[in-house]
């Protein structure tokens, strides 16, 4: 990674380079040029390039002074991608987050980390939280703060503090637990991604929280002035006569601030964690839930939706003799409490990780040499490149433990 100036940095991958820019509002924004507009760039230095980029909003000043150095990570990202035949590969991950708590208050019968299922409460401690700020600081990785409820973190305003100039912060929460509103706010957190399933009472079931909804709704009124806020939501069988009403609240919403949702994302509910038991993702429900985004997002062209299973960046997900490559473990890593590696949330109710741990050696080390995120890079063998995360053959194979025959 090469930080060009105080707010843009360039990150060498396998598909080109990954320009990523915190904006005035503390929005990152994110440019993809492919190899052959990458090799344009550094080989010619191409003003069109160039000026294509900062059409886009991003600052280039003082690009051309680390021509050299980018060119050099990216032949080193490209000679490892050939050495090891990796076809999605960047030197530094471009999202790294942390299992900051073991624990919830909320009790998500789909809950991938099986919260409700963890008998010991336990914490990350802060100074491993640092050294990966670190981390994240020197190499323009953007940070995510998740659990179980991070808000739970008897130290997550320290947590979000440290680094909070140089590090881009996603806070992930369900925001129905106990916490300090201006102390949060003082943070200058970058992003809260709150966890919304649902409006009114089909939200409150699925997290077993009475009311849920409503406290949701009247701390984003109080947040939304002051920090960004994105919305995701998991659509079940259960939930999904609802979504349209709680898309017209977060409209109403957006309407009153006179400011917009960061994204408002969905996904399908996936067979892991505790509703590996529970759901049974069938292909009528599934087209159920396409049909139902597709109309919203026809509906509501004044939201900025996040659809994975209907739109993706098609540099990251990746279709290449007949395996299936997705950022998981390539471009994007999970920090488990247990300071294992792990390639996505998804893995956490798995004993899929690292073979060795962030305590045992460095995460660049691990990053760069493991078996297992090797693997993931090579992608596995599948029929057909219309997948999306919850057609996931990571998922769907997982519990076998063979994954990677």
């Amino acid at each position: 990674m090469v930080r060009i100036n105080s707010n843009t940095w360039i990150t060498p991958t396998s598909y080109g380079l990954v320009f990523s820019h915190i904006n005035s509002l503390q929005h990152l924004k994110r440019i993809y040029l492919d190899n052959e507009a990458a090799h344009s760039l550094l080989e010619n230095t191409s003003q069109d390039t160039i000026a294509s980029i900062e059409e886009k909003g991003v600052t280039t000043q003082g690009l051309h002074q680390y021509i050299t150095d980018i060119s050099k990570e990216k032949k080193q990202c490209d000679d490892l991608t050939s050495t090891q035949n990796w076809h999605l590969f960047s030197l530094y991950p471009l999202q790294l987050s942390i299992q900051a708590v073991s624990y919830c208050n909320a009790n998500c019968d789909f809950c991938y980390a099986n919260i409700p299922n963890s008998t010991k409460k336990r914490n990350m401690d802060l100074e491993t939280v640092h050294s990966l700020k670190d981390y994240a600081a020197l190499h323009g990785v953007k940070f995510g703060v998740s659990g179980g409820e991070p808000l739970l973190h008897p130290q997550i305003y320290d947590i979000l503090t440290y680094k909070n100039k140089e590090v881009f912060d996603t806070l992930i929460t369900n925001l129905t637990a106990k916490f300090d509103i201006n102390r949060l706010l003082e943070t200058q957190v970058d992003l809260i991604q709150v966890s919304i399933h649902g409006f009114g009472s089909a939200h409150n079931e699925i997290l077993g929280i009475s009311d849920a909804y409503n406290i949701i709704k009247k701390r984003m009124d109080i947040l939304m002035n002051n920090v960004n806020i994105a919305t995701n939501t998991v659509i079940t069988p259960s939930n999904i006569h609802s979504i349209e009403q709680m898309v017209n609240d977060l409209s109403h919403l957006q309407k009153s601030h006179g400011k917009q949702l960061s994204y408002v994302r969905f996904v399908p509910v996936l067979p892991s964690g505790t509703g590996l038991k529970r759901y049974d993702t069938k292909e009528e429900f599934m087209n159920q839930v396409k049909t139902l985004l597709l109309n919203l997002q026809n509906q509501y062209q004044n939201i900025n939706f996040e659809i994975p299973m209907l739109q993706s960046n098609p540099y990251e997900y990746l279709y290449r003799e007949k395996r299936w490559i997705c950022p998981a473990g390539s471009t994007v890593a999970v920090i488990r409490l247990d300071g294992h590696v792990i390639p996505c949330n998804q893995f956490l109710d798995t004993s899929v990780c690292s073979q060795d741990t962030i305590y045992q050696k460095d995460f660049q080390d691990i990053w760069l040499n493991d078996a297992l995120l090797s693997s993931m890079r090579k992608g596995i063998s599948c029929s057909s490149e219309n997948i999306t995360c919850n057609e996931c053959r990571y998922l769907v194979m997982k519990q076998n433990q063979q994954l990677f025959k």
